[in-house]
Parts: structure tokens; C-alpha cells; sequence
């Protein structure tokens, strides 16, 4: 998709290189979480504000379906 709103997600996603949202399990699901929702983590790189509530929730679903 080439519209301003997807290269803004690309970008975004390309930006948390580095961020502890490298190392998560889920950010192929997530994909650092809600743009609406996100605020200046560590460096001015954006952050989820509910990652660790995602992450449980995820977690959870994961074990249940299993």
C-alpha cells in the first residue's frame, strides 16, 4: 500500500529497531501497538502506552488456545 497512512506505520515500525520491541515475541501480531495510543519511550522513539497489558493479554490467549 503506498498511502501516507501505511509509510507512516512502516516507519514507524522501522524506528522501534533497537527497542525492546525488537526482542518481543508478539511484534509480528502487534506491531508496536496503536499509534493513537503511543507516547515518547526511551530516545523520543514512540511506545505503546498499553505494551505490557497487550503482552499479557497475548500471553494468555496463547495458553488458552493451546
Amino acid at each position: 500500500v503506498r498511502s501516507p497512512a501505511a509509510g507512516a506505520m512502516r516507519s514507524r515500525v522501522a524506528a522501534l529497531v533497537g527497542d525492546a520491541c525488537m526482542d518481543c515475541r508478539w511484534l509480528a501480531i502487534c506491531h508496536g501497538g496503536c499509534l493513537a495510543r503511543s507516547v515518547p519511550g526511551p530516545g523520543g522513539a514512540p511506545a505503546y502506552h498499553y505494551c505490557e497489558t497487550t503482552r499479557m493479554l497475548l500471553d494468555a490467549v496463547e495458553g488458552t488456545v493451546r
